[in-house]
């Protein structure tokens, strides 16, 4: 049996194959608030006409049936949900005397204005750099060093012809910075009883790690099915790749990201948002082409394992499949109101039936693996 249709939605079907998401982990995609690309941040969007291929012939599969997950929890794993839990009440020791220092984090708001019109990505509020290595203009840092908390100033710098914001490059800005303290030392509190109590609902240390345990083993076991499927795509070996499905993931890999940095940076240039991720055009355009190849190659694994297994959809399960993932993201609006804020977060180069029967053939592959797994506890 040959392919007859497209890729599916790529970030969907990823985060799903990665994490082992379910469509409720993932409703803020698709019934969150109204939103579109606009602007320098919009993406080109054309349709990507996927070549007839056959998974079969594309991929040589490793062994897909009986593979073993483990989910035992390690005592390092437990270290590391400890660590990140007593992280998220760790505070910063606010220096408010003295004079900074090349070296330090500082806290400082700060507005960059050209020809006296604020610069959408050059102000910002509570914003935490290190001197000498903050990203920002080279002069910038510098400007800051010396001053002392609660102090403003006055920076004027000449943006280099190569600045990351074209609009502005080669041009003068004024920022007009504020510090507003000097980061000290970083205090993590202890797992205490104490602590367990005040921040859990647990009552003491060994209850909370054996809570811990179970709940970690059990979201292993929950994500086995996706586990074991990147198993099989490490020992799987791509023979042909078709540089159309590859690029089908490449430019909805693109798009989806374009979107929710508008989300965050509204209309400002796209440059300037990957001059703020530390990230240039080329490196961008690099890892687009890998994550285009990487997950083409996953959609090829599960879909050779489908025509393997005869695992085949019809239109009737695609459509409950579809009615389902609706419901089950708690969204309330009609199929054409999920059609239009998949558009709007993947884009159009591939349909939306296509995402539909790409995904439902997914989910059926990942209900055979978790039937066909061993699990190590």
């Amino acid at each position: 049996m040959r392919k007859q249709y497209t890729v599916g939605a790529l970030l969907l079907i990823l985060a799903m194959v990665m994490t082992g998401c379910s469509w409720d982990d993932l409703k803020e995609k698709f019934v969150g608030s109204e939103g579109s690309v606009s602007g320098s941040a919009a993406a080109s969007d054309s349709a990507v006409e996927i070549e007839n291929y056959d998974p079969v012939e594309c991929v040589t599969l490793g062994e897909y049936k009986g593979v073993e997950v483990d989910c035992t929890v390690t005592e390092d794993e437990m270290k590391q949900e400890t660590d990140n839990l007593l992280m998220q009440f760790s505070t910063v020791e606010e220096i408010k005397k003295g004079k900074c220092k090349s070296g330090q984090s500082v806290n400082i708001d700060y507005t960059g204005k050209v020809d006296g019109k604020e610069v959408d990505g050059e102000t910002a509020q509570d914003d935490m750099i290190q001197l000498g290595s903050s990203g920002h203009a080279d002069g910038f840092d510098d400007g800051i060093v010396g001053m002392e908390p609660g102090k403003k100033k006055e920076v004027k710098l000449k943006l280099p012809e190569d600045y990351q914001n074209s609009e502005i490059a080669g041009k003068e800005i004024v920022y007009n910075i504020k510090l507003n303290y000097i980061a000290g030392e970083t205090k993590t509190p202890k797992l205490t009883d104490a602590f367990v109590k005040e921040n859990t609902r647990f009552k003491t240390v060994k209850e909370f790690k054996k809570e811990m345990k179970i709940a970690l083993g059990d979201q292993k076991k929950k994500n086995a099915a996706a586990t074991a499927l990147n198993t099989i795509v490490e020992k799987s070996t791509v023979n042909r790749m078709p540089e159309t499905l590859k690029e089908a993931h490449k430019r909805q890999t693109d798009h989806s990201y374009r979107y929710n940095m508008s989300q965050y940076y509204g209309d400002t240039e796209f440059d300037v948002i990957l001059g703020n991720m530390g990230m240039t055009k080329d490196v961008y355009e690099q890892q687009l082409e890998a994550a285009g190849e990487n997950n083409a190659k996953i959609q090829l694994v599960f879909e050779a394992i489908a025509q393997k297994e005869n695992i085949q959809v019809t239109e009737a399960e695609i459509q409950a499949y579809a009615n389902n993932a609706i419901s089950s993201a708690g969204a309330t609006g009609t199929l054409d109101d999920f059609k239009k804020q998949y558009e709007t977060t993947y884009g159009t180069s591939v349909d939306f039936d296509s995402f539909l029967r790409t995904s439902c053939v997914y989910e059926r592959v990942m209900s055979f693996l978790e039937g066909n797994l061993k699990i190590k506890e």
